[in-house]
């Protein structure tokens, strides 16, 4: 089975650049309204994972937490199983990556807004940005391109900040790509992310890349719990011959989904391989779509022959899995029992699943005002 490379370009740089020239022209910025912004955005990235799952990698990715990657997180590793205690990492580098880039746009258009008095709204002369600052609180700001079509849009409302960017909008360089992002902060303990990156360009050196992927994560009461979405448009069987950018997407696709709860001594983590049309929360359990289904679920992928997955080589592998560190291999049939507070703990709610079918179809809805 081959394993899943979450290649994931970064979307919201230039907009950092475009949403500062909505500083008020000829004027010096003396104060910046998202100070208190961006030091609860850097608590929440300097807290983001639990010692369980910290990342032991030595790229410049992994150091800097970026959205985009190019490493593979499985790379080296011959079993698929065994990769997903890499693959947890390299979504949460996604969350925390994003979690970053809001910081920065924050920390960018919080001194251009510097200047400019509560209650206050406006548009630029060029048309191009507007905002709507009520208080250091409240404000909000979106970038429009030649055409009047909303590139990115950045809101904060007390605890809850967003970003929305649709790079198919930009003048420059447009691509069929989308970042969504809400932080919700109560305090250094209690903080909630969600991402949403959608890249629906087929690279051709690497064709089964995820064209979606959406990380819900929290932390609360000592505990961090999150849920990945990945959705792989152009999925190898094994066994099967590999797409190219000509397949058509979704003729042959894939959605994997984890689920994980830990604190620092240990995480367990539920894997689910899911069928592109599941459109029912309540179904996404390991009773449907745990390894051992695999080959009933998707039948066409396990039998005798070359490169096929032999029909009982999954049994073994068994939600929960376990993983207490960087470096060390899942223990699959496990519920972390050395560990109560995570053994004894509950994923978070089914509801905040986003099904596959819906997954696969979903984009960005940009606002058009302020």
């Amino acid at each position: 089975m081959k394993t899943i490379k979450p290649s994931i370009l970064i979307l919201a740089i230039g907009s950092v650049i475009v949403f500062a020239s909505c500083k008020k022209s000829e004027t010096t910025t003396s104060s910046n309204i998202a100070t208190e912004v961006v030091q609860n955005l850097e608590t929440i990235s300097a807290n983001y994972t639990p010692d369980s799952l910290a990342d032991n990698s030595s790229s410049s990715v992994a150091a800097n937490a970026s959205i985009q990657s190019s490493d593979d997180p499985c790379e080296g590793v011959t079993d698929f199983a065994v990769c997903q205690s890499n693959l947890i990492r390299a979504y949460i580098r996604v969350g925390k990556g994003a979690v970053n880039t809001l910081s920065g746009m924050a920390a960018q258009i919080g001194s251009a807004l510097g200047e400019v008095p509560d209650g206050n709204a406006g548009t630029s002369a060029d048309g191009k940005i507007s905002w709507n600052k009520t208080s250091s609180d409240v404000w909000s700001v979106i970038s429009r391109n030649d055409s009047n079509a909303t590139v990115a849009y950045f809101s904060v409302n007390n605890g809850v900040y967003s970003l929305k960017v649709d790079a198919n909008n930009s003048d420059d360089n447009p691509e069929d790509k989308q970042l969504e992002a809400t932080v919700t902060y109560n305090s250094s303990s209690d903080w909630s992310v969600d991402v949403y990156f959608g890249n629906n360009e087929c690279d051709a050196t690497d064709v089964t890349d995820p064209s979606k992927i959406r990380v819900r994560m929290s932390k609360v009461s000592g505990l961090w719990t999150g849920k990945a979405m990945v959705y792989v448009p152009r999925w190898q069987t094994p066994g099967g011959s590999a797409p190219t950018c000509s397949t058509t997407s979704g003729t042959n696709d894939i959605a994997m989904y984890t689920e994980f709860v830990g604190n620092h001594t240990s995480t367990k983590a539920a894997l689910l391989m899911v069928p592109s049309t599941e459109n029912t929360t309540g179904d996404l359990t390991s009773a449907n779509y745990s390894l051992p289904q695999f080959c009933s679920n998707f039948p066409a992928a396990c039998g005798a022959g070359p490169g096929q997955v032999p029909p009982t080589f999954l049994n073994t592998y068994t939600n929960n899995w376990c993983t207490t560190g960087p470096g060390t291999n899942p223990t699959w049939g496990d519920d972390c029992t050395s560990n109560s507070a995570v053994s004894g703990a509950s994923y978070s709610a089914s509801s905040e699943w986003v099904v596959p079918s819906l997954l696969k179809v979903y984009s960005v809805t940009m606002p058009t005002s302020l």
